[in-house]
């Protein structure tokens, strides 16, 4: 149900029992997938982002069930069949539960927008989330999702809601495969690696340590294309991408490349790429004025040996892919 205060719109929903898990520790920070399980099958009927938890603050909600008339909509879930098949048509007794019950119902709040009711439940697909036919075995509660787990959910509804609905939740989720936030956050979650790994893994991500020192030495400091020598401005880029790269491959010195932080956003969105003989491939989005504005007007070919070869024709392949 929504509702508006001090001009802001606002959505209220209530959720089954959370067993010993305390809300209130991600209050604003809380993104729930509303689940329901009929016909042997589980289904995404509505997420919400960024939402904050009522359960402890019992003014709160007795507030808003009377602002909102709660009691009122008793007679409205009686007259469902369901409903009086499970009191066994006793009324009284419903309508008694009900009158106690109601009164603390607005667990859970977010902001309008950030609410997304589907018009149609989405069916969750277990198998490409858990490897397990079930999603989740436990009805009337709530399980908690790592990240990871959250994004291959959320990717299921791309073909569920509308194209704009789908980047908006995303945004609001903040969970996009693919962002440094989220693949340091599979690295920090993984139980196979030993502390230096992981470490090292997190900081080659991130552009740091080992990985971005050997690049330095191997490009004498300096963007690989124009010389730039400022070391806050230059980024230890990868070039075949991380979610593509095993483990090696993304330590692997000879799958990087130092550039200015504008050179290395064309390069990961391969808008800028090189030829076999390190030559320098442009998008036609590039136009001879942009070439002179990003200091590519005269580019000598890039230096690329034997070990980096296959990172670079990999890379190649995304740049023809995309053209």
């Amino acid at each position: 149900m929504g509702y508006e205060e001090r001009g802001k719109a606002y959505r209220i929903f209530d959720l089954q029992r959370l067993g010993k898990y305390d809300a209130r520790t991600y209050d604003g920070f809380l993104n729930i997938f509303q689940i329901v399980s009929y016909g042997g099958r589980q289904h995404i009927v509505a997420v919400a982002a960024r939402a904050s938890s009522l359960k402890n603050d019992v003014t709160t909600r007795l507030k808003l069930a009377r602002k909102l008339g709660l009691i009122e909509l008793g007679a409205a879930i009686w007259s469902l069949p369901a409903v009086q098949r499970n009191y066994a048509g006793d009324r009284a007794a419903f309508e008694g539960q009900w009158r106690e019950q109601s009164l603390f119902l607005p667990s859970y709040r977010c902001a309008q927008d950030d609410y997304f009711a589907l018009s149609e439940p989405a069916e969750v697909e277990a198998r490409v989330i858990t490897g397990k036919q079930a999603f989740t075995k436990m009805h009337g509660a709530y399980q908690e999702l790592d990240r990871e787990r959250a994004c291959k959910l959320v990717a299921q509804l791309r073909g569920s809601v509308p194209s704009q609905t789908y980047e908006t939740l995303l945004s609001a989720l903040s969970l996009r495969p693919g962002d440094e936030a989220w693949e340091v956050d599979v690295v920090q979650r993984r139980v196979d690696l030993p502390e230096t790994t992981r470490k090292a893994l997190i900081d080659a991500r991130r552009g740091q340590g080992r990985f971005r020192t050997e690049l330095e030495a191997r490009w004498n400091g300096c963007c690989a294309l124009t010389g730039l020598e400022v070391r806050a401005a230059l980024r230890a880029s990868h070039v075949m991408p991380w979610a593509e790269a095993s483990d090696a491959e993304r330590l692997d010195a000879s799958n990087g490349l130092l550039l200015s932080a504008t050179l290395d956003a064309l390069f990961d969105k391969a808008l800028i790429s090189f030829d076999e003989a390190g030559g320098l491939l442009l998008s036609p989005c590039i136009t001879a004025a942009d070439r002179v504005r990003l200091g590519l007007a005269s580019i000598e070919a890039l230096a690329i040996d034997d070990r980096m070869r296959p990172f670079f024709d990999h890379h190649r392949r995304r740049f023809h892919a995309q053209q």
